[in-house]
C-alpha cells in the first residue's frame, strides 16, 4: 500500500525564491499541470497511474487512473472532465472519460482501428477546443504506407478519423501537433508527397472536420506543441525557429532569448500583467515585445527529455519537472544576470 500523505518544503537555493512540493506517489517522468476551478490545480505524471490536486501548499492524492502511461491526457476545466487515451499499436486504442467530480470513475470508448497496426496511431498533445477533443496521428493502410490523419470527438468516447491525404503513392506522412485558438484549429506535420516536407501546415475553422493544407514558411521537424496565447499561435521547431501567427496560416519568426534551449516539451508561452513568459529547460524569460528579454532563475537545470509544464495561477508561476512542483510569486522571480 502506498503512502498518500503530502508534504511541503522550501527549496531551490538562497537566490531562487522558489518553493517546491512533492509527493511520495509521484514518479519521475513527463509532467502535466492543469488549472482547475474544481480542484485548484491538477498534477499528473505520465509515468504514474494517479492524479493529484494542489492548493500550492500541499499536494494531495485525488484518484487512481484507469490506465497506466496514457498517450493522451486532456483536462476540460469547463466540465471538470479528464480524457485519457491508451494508444494501441497492435490492439485497440481505448479512450477513458471521467464521469464524477473527483475524476475517479470512467466510461470507455474506442478510436478507429488501423489497417496495418490495428490500433490508432497518435502524435502530440490531446487538445480541447470548441466542443472537440482533437489529437494528431496517422493511418497505416499497409506496412509501407503512412498517411497523415487526425482523430476528433465531441464526447471523448465516439471518435472520427480524418485522413489528410489518401493517395497510396504517399509512403510517409503524419500530423505531429494540433493547436486551437481564436476559433480555429491549426496543425503541423508532413502532408505532402515526400519525406523531406516535414513542416507543412493545415488550418481548419471552428470545427476540425475539414482542413486547408499549405506548405509551411519554416523548415524542420515539428518539435513541440502549438501554443495559443493572447491572440497568437506560438511554435518552436527542430530548426530552432521560434515562430508566431495570428491566423495559423501566415507565420513570422521571433527573436529567441539568448541561450534559449527548449528541448522536447519544455516550452510554453503565458501572459500576465502586460508581459509574456516563456520557459525552456532551465530558465523563465519575460518580454513585452519578443525582441528583448529578462531571464529568471529556476531551482533546477533539466538535462532530460521529460516534458515540463508551466502555468500561471493568479499572481504565481508554477513549474513541474519530473516528480516535483515548484512555484513562486511572479514579482519575486530573481533575475539571472
Amino acid at each position: 500500500m502506498s503512502l498518500r500523505t503530502s508534504f511541503f518544503t522550501i527549496g531551490g537555493g538562497d537566490e531562487s525564491n522558489w518553493s517546491v512540493m512533492t509527493h511520495p506517489d509521484l514518479s519521475d517522468g513527463d509532467a502535466y499541470l492543469f488549472p482547475s476551478t474544481t480542484h485548484n490545480l491538477l498534477v499528473y505524471n505520465a509515468r504514474g497511474t494517479k492524479i493529484f490536486k494542489t492548493d500550492l501548499t500541499n499536494i494531495t492524492f485525488l484518484a487512481d487512473l484507469p490506465v497506466s502511461y496514457p498517450d493522451g491526457v486532456c483536462y476540460n476545466n469547463a466540465t471538470n472532465q479528464l480524457v485519457l487515451l491508451d494508444e494501441g499499436w497492435y490492439k485497440d486504442t481505448v479512450s477513458y472519460v471521467s464521469t464524477d467530480t473527483n475524476l475517479s470513475t470512467y466510461t470507455t470508448g474506442a478510436l478507429p482501428t488501423d489497417a496495418y497496426r490495428t490500433g490508432a496511431q497518435l502524435n502530440g498533445e490531446l487538445i480541447y477546443g470548441n466542443g472537440y477533443y482533437v489529437i494528431g496521428g496517422e493511418y497505416n493502410p499497409s506496412s509501407s504506407a503512412r498517411q497523415p490523419a487526425i482523430f476528433y470527438s465531441t464526447n471523448g468516447i465516439s471518435w472520427t478519423r480524418l485522413i489528410f491525404n489518401t493517395s497510396t503513392s504517399i509512403t510517409t506522412g503524419t500530423v505531429k501537433v494540433v493547436g486551437f485558438g481564436n476559433n480555429k484549429f491549426v496543425a503541423f506535420g508532413s502532408y505532402f508527397t515526400g519525406t523531406t516536407d516535414y513542416s507543412s501546415k493545415a488550418v481548419a475553422g471552428s470545427t476540425p472536420t475539414s482542413w486547408t493544407k499549405a506548405k509551411s514558411d519554416f523548415s524542420g521537424h515539428i518539435r513541440i506543441s502549438i501554443v495559443y496565447c493572447n491572440g497568437y499561435f506560438y511554435h518552436y521547431n527542430w530548426s530552432d525557429k521560434f515562430i508566431r501567427s495570428s491566423d495559423g496560416t501566415n507565420w513570422s519568426e521571433l527573436t529567441k532569448p539568448e541561450g534559449f534551449n527548449a528541448e522536447h516539451y519544455s516550452f510554453n508561452v503565458l501572459y500576465y500583467n502586460g508581459l509574456y513568459y516563456i520557459i525552456d529547460q532551465s530558465r523563465i524569460y519575460s518580454t513585452s515585445d519578443f525582441a528583448t528579454y529578462k531571464k529568471y532563475k529556476m531551482p533546477f537545470t533539466s538535462t532530460t527529455w521529460y516534458r515540463q509544464s508551466m502555468v500561471i495561477v493568479g499572481d504565481t508561476i508554477v513549474v513541474m519537472r519530473g516528480n516535483k512542483v515548484y512555484h513562486s510569486k511572479i514579482c519575486e522571480l530573481v533575475e539571472d544576470i
